[in-house]
């Protein structure tokens, strides 16, 4: 858990000719420099501030330098910290062992109070101009007839300055996901297979729940920004759905495709939405167009993630890496170790394997695909001019990008036939870049299938 302060090639038509841009990679010597033990960088474009992180293995909480990724301070804990957020109302962190939230200095860095919760589990933790919001579920009551904790929970909240619980939120289910968002609460309250989404205006206290989309089976997590809610549910960990707040909650369903595993954590930015798999695949969704502009396999297993207006931070627990992903540049900025790793499961993860096969349909374009779903393709270095990638199939697909020559991707969908033309979705193996893109024309192939 961590929290930040502060393309087709030139054999077409004239008029869909476009020479090659500068395409998004990911820097190795970048990457080389990051992993030495005494690295410099130049200062990451983002606003000064600090990163808090935790390493579960060495049961430390982390702070570094947001530009430099040099670290500040280390701090000692106990077991896991589900939660911590930073912000103008200081560095707050859940201790689920002892049940309770505290606060560290931002001056010296450390623990400056600590606040119980005694009878209540803490999941999550939000801010706002009231307080500090904390999710949790009431402690079971120990009984011979009875084992396990309750369902029911809410949100409690706390003075920061007095260190009391002002109120609680009764729910009637533990909150394991809530945000402060435009001046309201947003919160999911998870328990008996079923998640529930709660609006809660916290000057009357008083909860509400959208016309549509308030409930989901089994576990649910949102994100909120100006476009409105994002959310991912575990029975279609391939699937985000957006809540449009100013269309009586109207829903669209965003398949998630070219990603490995399931989707379990979600963030958001000004203008993009950013979702993890645990597989370690980071996918960067475009919060106007709803559509996955790129995916990033940074980690080796889950991991936590960050998104501010200028970065993206994964934190990867297996790893002991944290991730800098930039929005801007499309590709993985730097890497920084932050200590032990933790003990890899011995239990085999499920895998969801992609098609083998995607069936032809009818064509009329001169030539035969010689590709599939699943398979990789080289762009063909002849034509010394990239491909274009679009947002949809055909001619008329808005160009998001390019694959230059011999850039390498990853078959993930189509066949579609347009234009006369064969389109097939691809991501990038090099800048990750998402999107579709032609095979060839009736003269020459612009992608060859790599055995």
């Amino acid at each position: 858990m961590l929290i930040f302060v502060s393309g087709c090639s030139v054999l077409v038509p004239p008029s869909d000719t476009i020479l090659p841009s500068n395409t998004p990679s990911v820097s190795t010597s970048t990457f080389l420099l990051a992993l030495s033990p005494t690295f410099t960088i130049e200062p990451l474009p983002v606003a000064p501030g600090v990163i808090w992180l935790v390493n579960q293995a060495d049961h430390t909480l982390l702070c570094y330098d947001a530009q430099t990724l040099a670290q500040i301070t280390s701090l000692p804990v106990k077991g896991e910290i589900p939660a911590i957020i930073q912000g103008d109302f200081g560095v707050w962190a859940i201790d689920d062992i002892n049940q309770q939230v505290f606060q560290i200095d931002s001056q010296t860095h450390q623990i400056a109070q600590s606040i119980s919760l005694s009878g209540y589990i803490p999941y999550s933790l939000a801010a706002s101009d009231q307080g500090i919001w904390v999710g949790v579920q009431p402690e079971a009551t120990p009984s011979p007839n009875y084992s396990g904790a309750p369902s029911g929970g809410g949100l409690l909240l706390v003075d920061p300055d007095s260190g009391s619980i002002r109120s609680m939120i009764e729910l009637k289910a533990p909150v394991k996901d809530v945000e402060f968002y435009g001046g309201w609460i947003w919160a999911v309250a998870s328990g008996n297979g079923f998640s529930s989404l709660y609006l809660i205006d916290p000057k009357t206290m008083t909860p509400y729940q959208p016309e549509q989309g308030a409930t989901w089976y089994d576990q649910t997590s949102i994100a909120v920004n100006a476009d409105g809610v994002w959310l991912i549910n575990s029975m279609t960990p391939h699937t985000l759905v957006h809540l449009d707040m100013q269309k009586d909650w109207a829903q669209t369903q965003i398949p998630l495709e070219g990603m490995k595993g399931n989707v379990y954590e979600i963030a958001a930015s000004e203008n993009n939405v950013w979702v993890i798999s645990d597989k370690g695949e980071v996918a960067r969704i475009d919060a106007g167009s709803k559509e996955i502009v790129a995916v990033f396999p940074v980690s080796s297993r889950e991991a936590d993630l960050f998104a501010t207006k200028d970065m993206v931070w994964v934190v990867s627990a297996w790893d002991a890496m944290i991730y800098a992903v930039s929005p801007v540049q499309n590709k993985v900025m730097v890497i920084v170790t932050t200590g032990n790793r933790k003990p890899t499961p011995t239990r085999t993860p499920t895998v969801t394997p992609y098609p083998t096969e995607s069936p032809m349909p009818p064509c009329t374009a001169a030539y035969n695909t010689r590709l599939k779903v699943g398979a990789r393709a080289i762009v063909e270095s002849e034509a010394a001019l990239p491909n274009r990638i679009r947002a949809e199939p055909g001619l008329g697909g808005k160009v998001m990008g390019f694959i230059q020559q011999y850039e390498t991707v990853l078959i993930i969908g189509g066949p579609v036939c347009r234009d006369d033309w064969v389109w097939w979705k691809v991501r990038s193996e090099q800048s990750y870049i998402v999107g579709w893109t032609a095979e060839g024309d009736e003269e020459t192939y612009w992608l060859q299938p790599l055995e």
